[in-house]
């Protein structure tokens, strides 16, 4: 899972329905909080939580994402 954060797709659709979600499509995300696997994005705005690489995990730290993947389920990112 390195490199990978995952979000619930029913919450992303909820939250951001303008949020184009296809393969390749760019993201930037602020990392608010951290857990020991999850924590919480904010992404245009709006507090999403979602799986997080071990990498990733300081407070305020902005990443650059993309779309690498979309299921029913999730929505998974990669870091570019």
């Amino acid at each position: 899972m390195e490199g990978v954060v995952a979000v619930q797709t029913l919450l992303l659709r909820a939250q951001l329905p303008e949020l184009p979600l296809r393969p390749g499509a760019s993201v930037v995300a602020r990392v608010l909080s951290r857990g020991e696997t999850h924590g919480v994005l904010v992404i245009a705005g709006i507090p999403l939580t979602a799986e997080l690489p071990e990498r990733v995990g300081a407070t305020g730290e902005t990443l650059k994402l993309s779309v690498s993947d979309v299921t029913p389920e999730r929505v998974t990112l990669q870091l570019d």
